[in-house]
């Protein structure tokens, strides 16, 4: 009996010692967003990635218990596969969420930062996974991300790092058609595009130290709500041109610019953006840049476009935006008599890359495809994507509409027309253009009809037509089977659900 009662004796206190040790250990962990945290995340934003991780590195080394740096971590993986998208990269680092979110829990459900991080973990594995077209995984953790933040949201309301995560989940579900707003809801998730915008405004707004930290994601992902799915453009580009932020050491804030530059056809300010950025041995190699740096060459007819977007093939190990490089070269080579080598890019567009994106995909009809091409409109095309107007217009003025015996031809000759008054904001001129190219293009593959629909919609919109902008945002949705259709459907999509709410 003695026995027994000692053995039960031992067995209860080794428990409790066990409890004791584990709950003193738990105690250990903590979120310390230190300066030197700060630093190799500014790092790590910035590109400079081999300095980021060595700080981390060095923090986990002299404080094992702080769980920051493990969350930090995984923003290099974001930036590598984000932007360079290695598939065998991808591949290595796939095991990284799960081993961090087994870390990360180790810090106590009192300190808001322990479902922030995982629900960001989730978050960017999402967007990564969308880079790599593994779209069911991706949803399954943007759905646990959404569940976690709000959780926190609910916890911790007055914590304003939620604002960024929270912020933009809600803006991307509000972005979700109505017509399956049902799953959304039996997924147990709300949205609105303009209040999760308003959270990141918010958090970027407040200026108490408070939100000292994170902030070079939040300034991303609000430029991007307001351009994509809110669709002001000129807030967004008044917004970073008269920002502080550092657009030659910071090649995220650079990428960020130039992009939105290229989009509002100011290829001139992409090029020096992409120019002036600081290149040296310490930034991560991103041959993105040089992509995006010939796409501003390209679009001025300059021959500089073939070094960088050679550059861009030779050092990138990814698939994507290959087949609308290849496109692209073609189309240079063919402006420019350069047949050969036109008939030479263009069958290579149909054995490198994939079509994950929407460029590349277009890239790829348009090498399946025996259409005729017209010389002078694609030229004006290069320099209206630009903003070269005066070029574009001198090109345009010397084509006579009836020489063109093309549908098509027609529909972008009348397009470019449009493009070109809006931009000179004769927008009574730019509409009957826009009028004409639906009017030519509608049932056709080439986009311009569609697009026409989305740009009609936005003068109207700006109008405060609002019921003649949706009738043309719903026509460019009941549009099939033509270029670029998963794109424009989706700002179809989200300028009705703003109209709407």
């Amino acid at each position: 009996m003695k026995t027994y009662r000692y053995t039960i004796l031992r067995i209860s206190c080794s428990l409790l010692f066990l409890l004791y040790a584990t709950l003193l250990h738990a105690q250990h962990y903590k979120f310390d967003f230190n300066e030197q945290c700060d630093a190799a995340y500014d790092k790590i934003m910035s590109f400079r990635t081999e300095e980021g991780m060595r700080i981390i590195k060095e923090q986990l080394s002299s404080d094992p218990y702080n769980l920051v740096p493990v969350y930090l971590e995984n923003y290099e993986d974001l930036i590598v596969l984000m932007f360079n998208g290695d598939t065998q990269e991808y591949g290595k680092r796939r095991k990284n969420l799960d081993s961090r979110l087994a870390k990360l829990n180790k810090g106590s459900s009192k300190d808001p930062w322990l479902n922030f991080t995982r629900a960001n973990l989730y978050l960017q594995w999402a967007l990564i996974k969308i880079r790599f077209g593994d779209y069911m995984a991706a949803a399954n953790d943007f759905r646990k991300s959404y569940q976690l933040i709000r959780l926190n949201k609910d916890i911790f309301p007055n914590f304003k790092y939620n604002n960024i995560v929270y912020g933009l989940e809600e803006a991307i579900v509000g972005s979700v058609p109505d017509k399956h707003k049902w799953l959304t809801a039996v997924l147990g998730m709300r949205g609105d595009v303009k209040k999760g915008t308003a959270k990141i405004v918010d958090f970027l707004n407040t200026r108490d130290g408070t939100t000292r930290h994170l902030r070079a994601e939040a300034i991303f992902y609000y430029a991007y709500l307001k351009f994509t799915l809110l669709s002001e453009k000129e807030a967004v580009w008044d917004y970073l041109q008269k920002s502080e932020l550092d657009y030659k050491g910071h090649h995220l804030f650079a990428f960020l610019k130039s992009n939105i530059a290229l989009s509002m056809n100011k290829a001139a300010e992409a090029e020096q953006i992409l120019k002036n950025i600081t290149r040296n041995t310490g930034y991560l190699e991103v041959p993105l840049l040089d992509y995006y740096l010939g796409v501003a060459y390209f679009y001025n007819n300059n021959g500089a476009c073939k070094a960088q977007f050679d550059a861009f093939l030779k050092n990138y190990t990814g698939q994507a935006f290959v087949k609308d490089t290849y496109h692209k070269l073609s189309i240079y080579s063919y402006v420019n008599n350069d047949e050969s080598l036109y008939r030479s890019y263009k069958e290579k567009i149909l054995q490198k890359g994939n079509t994950l994106i929407e460029s590349d995909k277009q890239a790829e009809r348009f090498a399946g495809s025996d259409n005729p091409l017209h010389r002078e409109l694609l030229l004006a095309r290069m320099y209206s994507d630009g903003g070269y107007i005066q070029k574009s217009l001198q090109v345009l003025q010397k084509i006579q509409e009836s020489s063109l015996t093309d549908i098509g031809h027609k529909a972008e000759y009348h397009y470019r027309f449009a493009k070109i008054y809006v931009i000179q904001k004769k927008n009574d001129n730019a509409i009957v253009h826009y009028k004409k190219t639906i009017e030519l293009g509608a049932g056709r593959q080439e986009h311009y009809a569609a697009r026409s629909c989305i740009e009609l919609g936005e003068l109207y919109e700006a109008r405060g037509q609002k019921s003649t902008a949706l009738d043309y945002y719903k026509k460019c949705l009941a549009m099939k089977n033509h270029d670029y259709k998963s794109s424009l459907d989706q700002k179809a999509k989200a300028a009705i659900n703003r109209l709407n709410n």
